[in-house]
């Protein structure tokens, strides 16, 4: 560990295989969620069920960013991108979107839904990983419907592969990858040998729009379902995992009240009238 100029550069040896790369390309997997449309006003039906219907549901914002991440890789060395997501028909829209992008192929696994919870989730994915042999195995940080960023790191452990979380800049060569993240003080500099998980931050790129000829190309490019015997998953197996947290209800935020505008007077009066306002509510 080397320090510098209040950097700190970190050189991951542990755990990495260093493996050979095939023609110096290399093979990159996204992992991807389908979620509700943050923008989209939620309804409660009771206190523990949201009504879903009305929502539209989009590929989690971070996850646009790890897609992005996957492509310029590509684009910069060579080699393939193949997507992954789990959960119903509905996903393929959003995997279809991704291979619009520019990912090469995508991976749906169908699951019931009894067995969605965290680990649950990283034991399902890190089965169809390994089914491959990936360099690169890319996550958004967190998903913004459940928001508990454990997916990633629990991949990295199945798969005892190094894993570099909360990534905010990313260099990648043909053997290995320097990836940045910032901390109120400090950067950390990290170089890390293949194969290798990461969770990136939204600031790590910026996202693409898909073009009018990738979305056509994107309906050929194949896109493969597996489900969890596919997999040699048995649901028992799933269901085994004890549950270590309890949700117990939603509750709505309370109304905003309307906000007040001042638009009588000279722009002096006016300032006077918000600087009255601020001090009888107390707030200066």
């Amino acid at each position: 560990m080397f320090y510098y100029s209040k950097k700190i550069v970190l050189i991951l040896h542990e755990k990495a295989q260093n493996k050979e790369l095939e023609d110096d390309n290399l093979n990159i997997a996204v992992c991807i969620k389908q979620v509700p449309d943050t923008q989209a006003e939620l309804t409660l039906i009771n206190d523990k069920e949201v009504l879903l219907s009305n929502i539209p549901l989009v590929i989690n914002p971070y996850d646009e960013y790890a897609i992005e991440a996957a492509i310029q890789a590509k684009e910069k060395i060579g080699g393939k991108v193949v997507v992954f997501s789990m959960g119903p028909d509905s996903v393929e829209e959003k995997l279809r979107m991704a291979l619009a992008l520019g990912a090469d192929e995508a991976v749906r696994i169908e699951t019931p839904a009894e067995v969605s919870n965290p680990l649950n989730t990283a034991k399902i994915l890190a089965k169809a990983l390994v089914k491959y042999s990936f360099d690169i195995i890319l996550f958004g940080k967190t998903s913004v419907d459940e928001n508990n960023s454990l997916i990633p790191s629990a991949v990295a452990e199945l798969l005892e592969y190094p894993e570099v979380s909360e990534i905010t800049e990313c260099s990648f060569d043909q053997d290995s990858l320097e990836a940045r993240r910032r901390d109120a003080s400090i950067t950390e500099v990290i170089k890390v040998m293949y194969p290798v998980v990461l969770s990136v931050e939204k600031d790590l790129n910026e996202p693409r729009y898909p073009s009018l000829i990738m979305i056509r190309r994107a309906k050929a490019k194949p896109l493969q379902v597996l489900t969890i015997e596919d997999l040699d998953i048995t649901s028992d197996e799933l269901n085994s995992i004890e549950k270590k947290n309890t949700f117990l209800k939603f509750i709505s935020p309370p109304d905003r009240k309307s906000g007040i505008v001042f638009s009588e007077g000279s722009a002096s009066e006016l300032v006077d009238q918000l600087v009255s306002r601020l001090k009888e509510d107390k707030v200066i």
